[in-house]
């Protein structure tokens, strides 16, 4: 994680395993703007809110009832 100007960024791996899918998954996502991120040096990262955004997004929420 890095802080800048008081932001929360996330590396793709590690929003991978905050939300449970795979490096690869998570990567995809970013490239298709489903999560959106930007390029820090050489690396995508991903704003903590934008994360949160995601999370709460209903289609992206787990349906427990259906496992």
């Amino acid at each position: 994680m890095k802080t800048i100007l008081g932001e929360n960024y996330y590396t793709i791996d590690e929003v991978a395993e905050m939300i449970g899918l795979s490096r690869q998954s998570t990567a995809a996502y970013v490239r298709e703007g489903v999560i959106p991120a930007v390029k820090i040096g050489n690396q995508w990262n991903v704003k903590e809110s934008n994360i949160r955004e995601y999370l709460n997004t209903p289609q992206n929420v787990k349906n427990e009832k259906s496992n």
